[in-house]
């Protein structure tokens, strides 16, 4: 097994000089960041219990060039606790003491730590704790997907009560060795619920006026910066934006933040409310990197305090136009600095090209409603403290260095080349029968919006052009002969998971009659966008039974087409599971907005030659006419070449020089695009490692300032 001579690739050893401005210190009140770049808070989904993991992780952003590191969301009532999403709480001593951990782990990299304190109000669902959830009126939030509670109006003591507590968490978190308190005044929690119109029907001194509607923020800023002096700097998550009859129009929003700019030391500014989340998370899908700049830069209006804007933003160009614009004066990032915690010192470095850029697809948020923060980008991400990861040092190679073989250029398989190639190993064979690299992704990414997708295998491809022990073989499908020819001692299979093109149904694992994409009319996803299948006809049945957005996009393809398309799902929503990535309704409008139909709740039963047959609520049958249907009904691992090879047993593989054989990803079960990377990751990383060597892991392959 050989491999063509490569020549390293130059590593750049400085920041452009345009980037300088990214670099300058910036006084917060009382207190220096050495940076402009600011780790806006976010919620990871660990328990108190589990704080160790945050420890780690917010430490990794702030070894990897974060000037300011915000952590949160922090709860410090009980009427604010959600059971959806469990996190970190702020409401005794030892609490103090379990959070002082963050702080000191941000220090200890020369960073200044931030603590959240965050209410909920009518968005908090309480019932764990069996009481009710509080709001200025007893208005339903906003965000049924996040709470359907019925809030209690709150009384003045209850307003007394909630502010206390609040003074009562930023003293702590003074005490706990943060450096900046930050009030949670934006997405539709307790203080906006004030401020709105939507959810404030007070008709006291605390509703009416928009005066009267900012005194509960007011009163609690006051009593913040009275309780912490000017030993720390008090920062507020502020809603510029307005989008949606729950939001606070941004005039109101420009001229209460005038009211209260004398109580605070930075603003760091926001969108979207809990029924508008899409346009604080800005999935890739639906808005542009630098969306919210156009209300961002409005807050220059009323403050000449520090600015930190939020736009899912990567380009160190933009960025630093952006300060030199005056128009910001920190580049605030959660999903970019998940997706690379090290972006501010590649960037520093002048390796700006190195970066995991963000892909939007926020699996993040997805993941941490689980209870695990994950990334599509960066497989590190919540493994910096259980399995002790850090996403620049991987375990160094082993002595004796094997050759290795990887069947499948799909995102499991090159993250499995590249990590061993980041490692060292200078003999790295992947082989696909496929002419470029990406494997599904490679036609996902071309469907309506998704292709910032593809920087997830544009990433990894670069990493196989640059370093010199990856050697890329396209259009070549392998046998289990080939495999034992090839030469490679060490073989991992990574043949993904193609759409099955046999339906099966849910109701009792059988063949559903006539969904074979055999036939003419039936067709899956690969069949369409890599074979060029045309269906006949104009109209379109998609059965999904994956109740993702796979389904939904290719709907919006076929509807670009000129079809008319109906989704027919057994889900109680047509791409539910995208409503935690915040896609999920804004996507289902567009196809109802364009002549298309949704069919929940109902099952395919067959297809037939001009339509497909369909069961729905209270097993009631109909025909719908459809020219056509897709088959997005579930992947099947394609690991014939893996059970092909281990049924040869260890001696016929010794003796072609094999040692090990791995199968990896989706060709061990089909699963998400993040933990698909992961699994690639696991194995790269592992392989001939001990676990000594394992947790001495080094910087390989990766320079950075």
């Amino acid at each position: 097994m050989t491999s063509p001579r490569k020549t390293d690739t130059a590593v750049p050893t400085g920041r452009d000089r345009r980037h300088d401005v990214l670099y300058e210190p910036v006084a917060i009140g009382p207190k220096t960041a050495r940076n402009r770049f600011w780790s806006t808070a976010y919620a990871t989904g660990w328990r108190m219990d589990q704080v160790e993991r945050e420890v780690a992780h917010r430490g990794m952003r702030a070894e990897g060039g974060w000037g300011v590191v915000i952590v949160g969301e922090v709860v410090f009532d009980d009427h604010a606790r959600n059971p959806w999403l469990e996190g970190l709480e702020l409401m005794t001593d030892d609490d103090m003491e379990k959070l002082s951990g963050i702080a000191d782990a941000v220090h200890a990299h020369g960073s200044l730590a931030g603590a959240q304190l965050a209410h909920l109000g009518a968005g908090a669902d309480p019932r764990i704790d069996r009481i009710p959830a509080l709001a200025p009126s007893q208005m339903q939030g906003d965000g049924l997907f996040f709470s359907k509670a019925i809030p209690k109006e709150m009384d003045l003591d209850d307003i007394r009560v909630v502010q206390q507590k609040w003074i009562a968490a930023a003293r702590r978190a003074r005490d706990a060795g943060f450096d900046i308190v930050e009030v949670h005044a934006a997405h539709g929690y307790l203080p906006v619920q004030f401020l709105t119109q939507y959810h404030n029907r007070r008709t006291d001194g605390y509703g009416g006026s928009l005066a009267n509607r900012a005194r509960f923020l007011r009163e609690v800023l006051e009593g913040v910066r009275e309780a912490v002096g000017s030993e720390v700097a008090l920062s507020v998550r502020y809603p510029i934006e307005g989008r949606g009859v729950s939001s606070l129009p941004v005039d109101d929003a420009l001229e209460v933040a005038a009211m209260l700019d004398h109580l605070v030391d930075v603003w760091d500014l926001a969108m979207g409310s809990l029924a508008t989340a899409d346009h604080d998370l800005t999935p890739s899908r639906l808005y542009p990197e630098g969306y919210a700049l156009q209300w961002h830069r409005r807050m220059r209006e009323v403050t000449q305090k520090p600015v930190v804007g939020t736009a899912r933003l990567t380009d160190p160009d933009l960025m630093a136009s952006l300060i030199a614009a005056g128009d910001l004066d920190f580049i605030g990032g959660a999903r970019p600095g998940i997706a690379d915690p090290f972006l501010p010192r590649k960037i520093e470095a002048g390796q700006s090209a190195r970066v995991r850029e963000c892909i939007g697809s926020n699996h993040c948020a997805r993941s941490s409603a689980l209870g695990h923060m994950g990334c599509s980008q960066n497989p590190t991400t919540g493994e910096e403290a259980r399995r002790g990861w850090h996403p620049e040092n991987l375990p160094p190679r082993p002595t004796e260095v094997p050759s290795v073989l990887v069947v499948g250029a799909g995102p499991s398989g090159l993250e499995a080349a590249t990590t061993l190639t980041r490692r060292g190993f200078d003999m790295v064979h992947v082989v696909d029968a496929a002419p470029e690299v990406g494997g599904h992704m490679r036609w996902f990414r071309e469907l309506p919006g998704f292709k910032p997708w593809g920087r997830v295998i544009e990433h990894r491809e670069a990493l196989l052009r640059e370093y010199p022990g990856a050697t890329f073989v396209p259009n070549t499908r392998l046998t289990t002969d080939d495999v034992l020819a090839y030469g490679a001692e060490l073989v991992i299979v990574a043949t993904g998971a193609p759409w099955a093109r046999t339906g099966v149904s849910w109701l009792d694992n059988e063949p559903i009659p006539g969904a074979d994409a055999s036939l003419p009319n039936v067709a899956t996803p690969e069949q369409l966008i890599l074979e060029g299948k045309e269906l006949p006809g104009t109209t379109t049945v998609i059965y999904d039974c994956e109740g993702d957005v796979t389904a939904i996009a290719l709907a919006q393809m076929l509807q670009a087409q000129g079809r008319q398309v109906q989704i027919v799902t057994p889900f109680a929503d047509v791409a539910g599971a995208g409503n935690q990535d915040n896609v999920g309704p804004v996507l289902r409008g567009e196809v109802v907005a364009a002549g298309g139909t949704l069919t929940p709740a109902t099952v395919l039963l067959e297809v037939t030659a001009d339509g497909a047959v369909i069961a729905g609520e209270g097993d009631v049958v109909s025909t719908v006419p459809a020219d056509g249907v897709v088959l997005v009904i579930r992947r099947e691992s394609d690991d014939a070449l893996y059970k092909q090879l281990v049924s040869l047993g260890s001696e016929r593989l010794a003796e072609a020089g094999i040692r090990e054989v791995h199968r990896v990803g989706d060709c061990v079960a089909p699963t998400s695009l993040s933990d698909a990377i992961f699994a690639g990751h696991r194995l790269a990383r592992d392989l001939g490692a001990t676990s000594d060597e394992a947790a001495r892991a080094v910087a390989v392959g990766t320079r950075t300032a």
